[in-house]
């Protein structure tokens, strides 16, 4: 991972509005959708406008809320050899696709449709990857996105919390090196439910396994 340069929290949430504002555009004000578009950093109030927007209004606290504050971003080029330290956020709709490993590296080859479970706690319905993928390779021009990575540790292991079908088409089509990124360094993630560094991963990957033998997630 090439770091270029360190940068902030505000310029990280823009980016992550930018990338989803494909789905919640027609859901925002004139005013909201200026401030993703047209992002002035040294105006606090939009800064704070901007966090709101994606904790509350795009609905990603749940995955942040697991962040810790003490994070330092940085602007980042991907290099080739960060494949293999490259994770999907842990969510259990990701575990097939990726050979139940949660890597990206996993995706090309385990990429599929079909999925579902039969488990009470886990959302009704499954995620169809493949074909969000699929469209997406269809329909996508230009230069794709920054993705945004957090670790504990300059050399991985990375977990992608924003951009994951984005960074898997990249993957299968062999296209992620000199890719820009944001990556969040923080000290200590054995609490974030996402990462490999959770205390609880694991744990987690072992009942994930026992589900997929029981035929209750498939």
């Amino acid at each position: 991972m090439r770091i270029l340069r360190t940068t902030t929290k505000d310029k990280v949430y823009s980016a992550w509005l930018k990338s989803e504002l494909y789905r919640m555009k027609n859901n925002l004000t004139p005013e909201q959708v200026k401030v993703i578009e047209n992002p002035n950093f040294g105006d606090s109030q939009e800064n704070l406008q901007r966090e709101d927007l994606i904790l509350n209004v795009f609905g990603r606290s749940a995955i942040i809320n697991y962040i810790p504050s003490d994070i330092t971003w940085h602007e980042v080029s991907i290099e080739k050899a960060d494949l293999e330290t490259l994770y999907i956020l842990a969510i259990w709709d990701w575990f097939i696709d990726t050979g139940k490993t949660f890597k990206l590296s996993g995706i090309p080859a385990n990429l599929s449709n079909g999925h579902g479970h039969r488990v009470s706690n886990f959302p009704p319905g499954a995620a169809d990857h493949k074909s969000k993928i699929d469209t997406m390779a269809q329909t996508m021009t230009g230069n794709i996105g920054d993705i945004i990575m957090i670790s504990s540790t300059q050399t991985g292991p990375f977990t992608i919390i924003d951009g994951t079908h984005r960074s898997s088409l990249l993957a299968i089509n062999g296209n992620l090196s000199g890719v820009g990124a944001y990556l969040g360094i923080a000290n200590d993630l054995s609490q974030c439910v996402w990462a490999p560094e959770w205390s609880g991963y694991q744990d987690s990957l072992t009942e994930l396994n026992q589900l997929v033998d029981g035929g209750h997630l498939w």
